[in-house]
This record gives C-alpha cells, sequence and structure tokens, in this order.
C-alpha cells in the first residue's frame, strides 16, 4: 500500500502544472486509478500502472506496469504513419497500435489492435464539449468477458482516449 501511495504522489504532483483539469477517478473492471489532467496512477488488476501523455500535440505517452516481480516501462508513440507502443517482458512482446476511430453521430469508439486482434472499445459519453468526452464510458470484450471503464466527473480528448485506453488494456492484457 505504501508503494501504492507513493507512486500516486509521485505522479500526481508532477502532474499539478499540467492545465486546470481537476483530479478525478477511473473506474471499472478491476480497474482504480485516479486521474488528473493527462497523468493517471492506480492498478489495473495486481498491477501498478502510472503514466503520462506528452505535449498538447500528445505525441506519446510513458506509462509504467509494476506486477511486484517486475517493471516495464511503455512508450506509446503517436507519428504520421504509426500510433502504438510495444510491451516488451523478457523476451516476449506485446504490440498495441490505433487501427482507426469510429466518429459518427450515433456511434462513438476506438479500434485497437493488440498482437494482430482487434477490439472494438466503446464509447458512451454524457456529452462532447470544446473536443472532449464528458463522463466517458470505455468498454470492449476480452476473452468472452466485458471490460469496462469510466471516467468519473471529468474529462478526455480523442487523443487523451486512445492513449488511456492503450495503457489501460494493455495493463489488463499484458
Amino acid at each position: 500500500m505504501k508503494k501504492i501511495l507513493l507512486f500516486l504522489s509521485l505522479v500526481m504532483s508532477f502532474s499539478l502544472f499540467a492545465g486546470d483539469h481537476g483530479m478525478t477517478k477511473v473506474t471499472g473492471t478491476e480497474i482504480d486509478l485516479s486521474m488528473k489532467g493527462h497523468s493517471f496512477a492506480g492498478k489495473v488488476g495486481e498491477k501498478l500502472i502510472y503514466g503520462r501523455i506528452h505535449g498538447k500535440a500528445h505525441k506519446f505517452a510513458d506509462v509504467t506496469i509494476d506486477d511486484s516481480e517486475k517493471v516495464l516501462q511503455v512508450q506509446f508513440e503517436n507519428t504520421a504513419e504509426y500510433f502504438g507502443g510495444v510491451i516488451l517482458d523478457d523476451g516476449n512482446s506485446t504490440t498495441i497500435e490505433l487501427s482507426r476511430v469510429i466518429n459518427k453521430t450515433e456511434e462513438k469508439a476506438i479500434v485497437i489492435k493488440i498482437d494482430s486482434v482487434e477490439y472494438i472499445v466503446n464509447i458512451n459519453a454524457e456529452g462532447f464539449e470544446n473536443n472532449h468526452f464528458i463522463n466517458p464510458e470505455f468498454s470492449t470484450m476480452i476473452d468472452g468477458k466485458k471490460v469496462r471503464f469510466k471516467i468519473h466527473d471529468g474529462e478526455s480528448c480523442w487523443m487523451n482516449s486512445i492513449q488511456l485506453v492503450f495503457s489501460i488494456l494493455g495493463s489488463y492484457i499484458h
């Protein structure tokens, strides 16, 4: 517990200067995170994760996954050719990349590939204002099980949402 509190304090103190976004909670299927601006920390399953999405252009995110036995560092990149990253673990790798975005009036979703398997992550939000989803909930099916998470009393733009999906589902699956 001390380890979780220390990491939360450290990550959140660095994010105080990220903008005027307030502290929010992200909860769901074995998911309990705190988020401020573009920084997040907490647990996914039995793993401690923390990370930060950098810059106004959201060009990359640093994510750390700590499962008590080892600590994995991941960087998700957003370039003209590619949007994704690779989780390396003792010679094994998990590749996560954006396949496409569905942005229709009746349907909003992020479609990602994890090791060539496509997942449709549906987005339901209370609203969409100033290019941000208001209190969005994300959901998908993984191995026949519904996995969902929701940002409470907060907002998320498309780019933050994509990288948050990469980070949470990557930690969940890996």
